[in-house]
């Protein structure tokens, strides 16, 4: 393969990891398993979504090393439950919360481009939505954490 045609497929393949790091964070996976391993039917009755939806999110982030795997029991890597569960001192959940509205908005480029405007101020999900405004407001908490 070409040098540059793997710098674009690599480009282009990126949000699909960035996507499912990001859903896991949403649906709170993370959080659920830093309460102990749990098989997808557990999983989908504690966090209200479907067995398929959770079993599909789950085993990709088995695949990418996010979340580990034993039989039918899914449960954390020391990496997520040190970095992708609420509460743990170093925490990057709430800014990767934030980050999902961020890649949301991204999602409307062409549309940004097409119309030549921005989204309105008062339409933006900081503003509007309780969850997004505590995802910004804490996830300006955690990266401004000293290390």
């Amino acid at each position: 393969m070409h040098e540059f045609e793997l710098k674009v497929t690599r480009a282009t393949n990126g949000f699909q990891e960035a996507k499912i790091l990001l859903a896991g964070v949403e649906v709170r996976l993370f959080d659920r398993l830093a309460e102990g391993p749990a098989t997808a039917r557990q999983l989908a009755r504690d966090l209200e979504v479907t067995v398929r939806g959770i079993e599909i999110l789950a085993d990709a982030l088995v695949a990418k090393e996010y979340l580990a795997k034993d039989g039918d029991l899914y449960a954390n890597t020391e990496g997520a439950n040190r970095f992708l569960v609420r509460g743990s001192p170093d925490s990057q959940a709430f800014i990767l919360g934030h980050r999902n509205q961020m890649y949301r908005s991204w999602g409307m480029l062409e549309e940004v481009v097409r119309k030549g405007r921005q989204i309105q101020e008062k339409d933006k999900a900081t503003l509007v939505d309780r969850e997004a405004n505590r995802n910004f407001i804490l996830g300006m908490a955690e990266v401004s954490r000293e290390r």
